[in-house]
């Protein structure tokens, strides 16, 4: 692959995948340090990535193996010397479309995503990897299993028990 190849799947996936580092990092400043670490491996790896195979698959991998890493270290060196929290709750980010819809249903429909994003955020990472990359990145389940390294039965049985989770977490907001 050549720079000018990655130039165009950074700006054909570049905004989708800082918005996966986002829901990953739930930090805005470890977002940015995750995304540009993300390029700068495929920089360096640009030998391996082949513009025939799926390339946001590869970069996702990347990234995921980039969190755990930084995760990884983190939890080590809080052992030896205890530090403020590295991820913190996220901050939900509160859109001010006013369209020509009722403000009520707007706020309402807010309200829900929020709901969503922070009972997606309160599940375990095994869960909620598999959650955020099949309906934010619409991975496959097969796929899904290569990038994380596991039998794509246990993805299914990750994603069934997330959603039993989830199901639980926003009863109230199901009814209505």
């Amino acid at each position: 692959m050549t720079i000018q190849e990655l130039e165009m799947f950074i700006n054909e996936y570049g905004k989708g995948i800082y918005s996966f580092c986002k829901k990953l990092c739930k930090n805005s400043d470890l977002t940015e340090e995750l995304y540009q670490d993300l390029w700068l491996k495929a920089c360096r790896n640009i030998d391996e990535l082949e513009t025939n195979q799926n390339v946001k698959s590869y970069l996702l991998s990347l990234a995921i193996g980039i969190w755990r890493n930084k995760k990884r270290k983190f939890a080590w060196r809080n052992r030896i010397a205890p530090q403020k929290e590295l991820i913190h709750e996220t901050d939900i980010d509160q859109e001010n479309a006013v369209g020509e819809g009722d403000i009520l249903s707007d706020i309402i429909e807010d309200e829900r995503k929020a709901a969503v994003l922070e009972a997606v955020n309160s599940l375990k990472d095994h869960y909620r990897l598999p959650v955020l990359l099949y309906y934010m990145e619409e991975q496959s389940i097969k796929d899904i299993a290569k990038l994380l390294n596991v039998p794509e039965g246990t993805i299914k049985r990750r994603l069934w028990t997330a959603r039993e989770k989830l199901k639980k977490k926003l009863e109230a907001y199901i009814d209505e």
